[in-house]
């Protein structure tokens, strides 16, 4: 399943544990205890807040979720599939899915139960999966759950799926922890007419390392050490979600020691890095920073102004952003690619990469008839070439993409217009991306180890049901992007994501512009935290303080 975020630049979720760096910015011990540390409590700095705790009505609570909510499957440090509240990840070769690929079986374990005390068992999994079905809950997403035929319950303890065509993706997107929402629990549930406005949603049972214990709104999420959970007690007694409203007054609270862990972007972290009390882990993540391009009117509707476009752009630069000026970020912390899959995906192929060549965008745009006024603004057809950008406001790297997106576009002739939006309305079903009101938008996505891209760029990937914004339809990708779903085997399914990767390529929806990474900033006393590239929370059992 892919996950998709639209977020603001160079700021996304999901950490790695492959490809990683340690810095070690400060001198601070790893193993000494500073006098603002808790012990065995970890206070994380987020700034958000959530509409609900509960990930089936708001996604952007699945990091969290993470910790305290029941899935069949986890996602492991290599960022594949690993057993939760399954015994076995399904496959063809141990008899899970079936020759075919439409029939698939999880066999559950016996001795899970709710932080309430309610046993786990197959009837989760059934209201769970007719939960998401039932077109009166407002899901975050339906995405495969519209794929199932049918759910069954042959015991307490084995579910079988029959998908109405294979997908090889299945295990990815079926309550798993690196993307799918999650099991509810039935006893909880089941009695009410729908979830939407249901108590729950406030303070969630789940079946995770952790319990929730409070939630004060605006403020911080506590969660507390689940003494039922099956793999045993984690090392933390509790961990405090600080929320805040930007990263300037998460920054303050780590000076100020009332937070221990944060993301860490070093384009607008103010040097908080360089105070020898933190640490600095980095991750590469299976995210990718781009832009997308509105192919629904002009001037996009012509691939000759997205390939001049294209070359038009300084992708060197726009790194440079990312970079900060930090020492402790490289070129290779946020590398340039050409590609829709990130540098280190299991799908990624290197294309060639398109230099900035405002010369060549030039002579593309004179020859598809674009004529430069006498103001240096191109028009054909009577229309001039102007492009919108809507962004979020507040956001320093932002600040200076545009700057240097409005001087670019400028020197072939383009007009940039920048629109600035508050980051409620850019997440929300109003903003001018989701209505189709722009041009070109910077922005991010994620994906998980397996990378289904039919949400991002196949025709019927549209909002409110994937993150096709910019309108491309290519009906040759959609067979291609059918064909990947399709194919089992990985590596003859690497050699349909070479194709795909191509085509998009050839067609210019989007442009690519870094792999992302995500950094921590930490406490020099906290240790075992080592995220991989999906899930940052998924592996918190030897998390200590």
């Amino acid at each position: 399943m892919t996950r998709a975020v639209v977020l603001a630049l160079g700021c996304a979720l999901s950490v790695s544990a492959i490809g990683c760096t340690r810095i070690d910015v400060g001198s601070g011990s790893r193993t000494g205890r500073h006098g603002y540390t808790i012990p065995h409590t970890l206070r994380l700095g987020e700034p958000t807040e959530y509409g609900s705790l509960n990930p089936h009505l708001d996604a952007r609570v699945a990091g969290i979720a993470a910790l305290t909510m029941a899935w069949l499957l986890r996602s492991g440090s290599d960022d594949r599939p690993v057993p939760e509240l399954a015994t076995a990840v399904p496959t063809q070769s141990n008899g899970g899915i079936s020759r075919d690929g439409r029939t698939i079986t999880y066999h559950l374990r016996h001795d899970a139960m709710w932080s309430d005390g309610a046993p786990f068992t197959a009837d989760d999994v059934l209201f769970s999966t007719r939960t998401v079905l039932d077109p009166h809950t407002n899901e975050a997403t339906r995405f495969f759950f519209d794929d199932i035929a049918r759910v069954s319950a042959p015991d307490k303890y084995r579910v079988v799926l029959t998908l109405k065509h294979p997908y090889a993706g299945a295990v990815f997107a079926y309550f798993y922890s690196g993307g799918s929402i999650c099991i509810l629990p039935a006893h909880v549930l089941a009695h009410l007419p729908n979830i939407n406005t249901a108590p729950y949603n406030s303070m969630p049972v789940g079946i995770g390392p952790f319990t929730y214990a409070r939630w004060d709104r605006g403020n911080q999420i506590v969660l507390a050490a689940n003494p039922r959970y099956f793999r045993g007690r984690p090392k933390l007694d509790r961990i405090i979600f600080k929320l805040y409203p930007n990263f300037i007054t998460t920054y303050g609270a780590l000076r100020a020691h009332t937070i221990d862990l944060a993301p860490w972007y070093a384009s607008v972290s103010d040097g908080v890095e360089k105070d020898r009390e933190f640490f600095v882990l980095q991750r590469s993540e299976f995210g990718l920073s781009y832009f997308i391009l509105n192919l629904r009117r002009p001037p996009f509707d012509d691939i000759a102004v997205r390939r001049a476009v294209r070359l038009a752009i300084d992708r060197k630069r726009i790194q440079q952003i990312f970079l900060a000026g930090s020492p402790a970020t490289t070129d290779a912390t946020y590398p340039l690619t050409e590609t829709v899959y990130p540098m280190g995906h299991p799908m990624y192929a290197a294309m060639p990469v398109v230099p900035h060549d405002p010369a060549a965008a030039n002579r593309i745009l004179d020859h598809d008839g674009w004529r430069r006024g006498a103001d240096g603004v191109r028009v054909k057809n009577g229309r001039p070439l102007e492009i919108t950008i809507p962004v979020e406001a507040g956001w320093r790297g932002t600040d200076q993409l545009q700057e240097i997106l409005r001087a670019e576009l400028h020197d072939i002739g383009a007009v940039a217009d920048t629109r600035y939006f508050a980051s409620a309305l850019m997440e929300s079903p109003q903003s001018p991306v989701m209505l189709g009101n722009f041009d070109l938008n910077p922005t991010t996505f994620q994906l998980d180890a397996y990378g289904d891209l039919s949400t991002i760029f196949g025709c019927a990937g549209g909002p409110p049901d994937g993150w096709n914004r910019g309108g491309y339809c290519n009906p040759a990708l959609d067979r291609l992007l059918a064909a990947f779903n399709a194919t089992y085997d990985e590596s003859a399914r690497r050699k349909v994501a070479y194709r795909i990767q191509r085509t998009i390529y050839d067609d210019v929806p989007v442009i690519s512009s870094v792999s992302d990474a995500q950094d921590w900033i930490m406490n020099t006393d906290l240790h075992g935290f080592n995220p991989n590239r999906t899930t940052p929370y998924d592996d918190f059992m030897n998390v200590d303080i």
